[in-house]
């Protein structure tokens, strides 16, 4: 979920092992129209890996941008 009080215009996300080797990365979109909530779906199978690290970079329509990463054990 992603929100901002002038609105949120994109969200880009990638999928890195935790050493940072890119697997995959891609645009979000929005679910319905002045939601907030985004979605993105991977375009490939991520390998067995212990982890994994997602990064979403979301853009409002002034242009700020705010990042997070988080990781996911798979």
């Amino acid at each position: 979920m992603a929100t901002d009080n002038v609105g949120v215009v994109s969200a880009l996300v990638e999928i890195t092992t935790a050493d940072g080797n890119l697997f995959e990365r891609g645009v979000a979109v929005e679910v319905d129209a002045g939601t907030g909530y985004w979605m993105y779906t991977a375009m490939s199978t991520i390998p067995a890996v212990a982890a994994a690290m997602i990064n979403v970079r979301v853009s409002d329509r002034p242009g700020n941008v705010v990042e997070v990463t988080e990781e996911k054990a798979f």
